[in-house]
């Protein structure tokens, strides 16, 4: 162990950092470099749960270069008491319905919709990536407890009073109450919106799961009509395609055959249905504000929001 730390130049860790009660204090969690100025603002923090451990935290300063990201909508926090006054115009002037066609009917309405989503609902300055994959319930009542955790248990180093630390265990014991009470709530409000929001709920179930499903050994038939066993990742990658790949047609080169007509006579003659306002409100009404927007951009969010203000507009469109 000597020579291990040997070969490093700097030790940061100087205080004991396992410690409990009237236990001697023993430095047995060390943080360890062999840059000078990498690590700054060392703090020893109170435990984890009934843990004897203190919690290291530091800062390290890292050289990276920086990535710019284009701004994406926040849709949870727009104005969307703003944006249904803004898009409450006349469409049919707005959209020329008598003279234009449906093609510039459509910039238009997009245009307008992009216009008032950009003025009301903000955007983020960066990309936080994977931020929510270990995501934990948190508020500010349980915030407030931590840093009185912290407090408590720095006001018991310095003074070894008995009393300090029977109030530091007590608010600890509360920290861990605090937080089952709010994991439990979260676990109950997936449960209530699984049908409505499943996406969540199966997030929430890869978050729990530690095991990944694999493939497992595949039974195939090789060109010769022979069945083997396929056991490693690139067999099973060929058995699959080989197998999906042997649906598909191979069509001859040259013109091909014509094909007859499946479309009888009585959809031809079928009257053409006619779509009402009512028939488009109900869709919107209908639409899962937690999806990603279509290639057009327009999130469902946006559209669910603005229902009543764009359904004249949309009726136009058809």
């Amino acid at each position: 162990m000597a020579e291990f730390m040997a070969s490093f130049e700097l030790l940061y860790v100087v205080e004991p950092t396992r410690q409990r009660d009237s236990d001697t204090p023993h430095t047995l969690d060390l943080v360890l470099t062999s840059e000078d100025f990498f690590l700054s603002d060392i703090e020893h923090l109170s435990p984890l749960g009934m843990s004897d451990h203190c919690v290291l935290k530091f800062d390290c300063h890292l050289q990276i270069d920086k990535v710019h990201f284009s701004g994406k909508f926040k849709y949870n926090k727009g104005d969307y008491e703003g944006l249904q006054n803004y898009m409450n115009i006349d469409w049919d002037s707005y959209l020329d319905v008598q003279n234009g066609t449906v093609d510039d009917m459509w910039e238009k309405f997009k245009f307008a919709l992009m216009q008032g989503m950009n003025r009301f609902i903000p955007k983020g300055s960066k990309c936080r990536g994977k931020y929510k994959k270990n995501f934990q319930p948190f508020n500010k009542e349980l915030q407030q407890l931590i840093n009185t955790k912290h407090k408590l248990w720095k006001r018991w180093l310095s003074s070894r009073d008995d009393e300090i630390l029977k109030t530091y265990k007590a608010t600890r014991n509360k920290v861990k109450k605090e937080t089952k009470n709010l994991i439990i709530q979260d676990q109950h409000r997936v449960s209530l919106d699984c049908k409505r929001n499943p996406k969540r709920f199966w997030q929430f179930v890869n978050r729990k799961t530690s095991t990944k499903t694999e493939i497992g050994d595949l039974h195939w038939k090789d060109p010769d009509g022979i069945t083997t066993v396929v056991e490693s990742d690139l067999g099973k990658a060929e058995a699959l395609q080989d197998f999906f790949s042997s649906v598909y047609t191979r069509e001859p080169d040259g013109e091909l055959d014509k094909l007859p007509s499946r479309v009888s006579d009585k959809v031809i003659n079928t009257t053409t249905r006619c779509i009402t306002e009512e028939d488009i409100y109900k869709k919107l009404n209908k639409l899962k504000v937690d999806k990603s927007p279509s290639l057009n951009m327009l999130h469902p969010r946006v559209l669910y929001e603005t229902k009543d203000e764009i359904i004249s507009a949309v009726y136009n469109l058809q």
